[in-house]
């Protein structure tokens, strides 16, 4: 059974496609000149939502849904952390999304987006590095050719 930060960081990614392909459809309404032309900032936004919001997250949902679990059952321990971290990048994507149109502070407000996507991306990483180990460590002793004798000929 798939975790719950799992679930949720996938659920929250597809959100962020939905988004970001609405926002690709107001910019290019926008670019044939159909709305106005403040709509046309909304190419950052829709950039920054489908890349991290939802290619990343997506990719962090699936890989904690798919790495082996720990074997000493210490999942429960990190669960606060993956959720801590699922914060962090939504919050970080809704900032990044909007700082196109905050003005004078849309450096300031991108800048503290990305730190915060940075910040959640590390602690993915070390989160899920725990869970990247061999399965069958006597694998490659398993072949013929470790064995000390030659595979047959094609």
């Amino acid at each position: 059974m798939r975790s719950i930060p799992s679930v949720f960081l996938t659920r929250a990614a597809t959100l962020h496609l939905g988004l970001g392909f609405t926002l690709a459809a107001l910019a290019l309404w926008a670019k044939g000149g159909g709305g106005s032309s403040s709509l046309l900032l909304l190419r950052e936004s829709h950039l920054h939502t489908l890349l991290v919001g939802w290619l990343i997250q997506f990719a962090v949902g699936v890989g904690f849904s798919i790495f082996p679990r720990l074997p000493d059952g210490s999942a429960g321990r990190w669960a606060k952390l993956v959720w801590v971290a699922a914060g962090l990048i939504n919050i970080g994507v809704i900032l990044g999304t909007l700082a196109p149109f905050v003005g004078a502070q849309a450096g300031l407000l991108a800048a503290l987006a990305t730190l915060l996507e940075l910040a959640a991306l590390a602690l993915f990483i070390a989160l899920l590095w725990p869970r990247i180990r061999t399965v069958n460590p006597t694998w490659p002793t398993n072949l013929p050719v470790a064995r000390g004798r030659q595979p047959p000929p094609p």
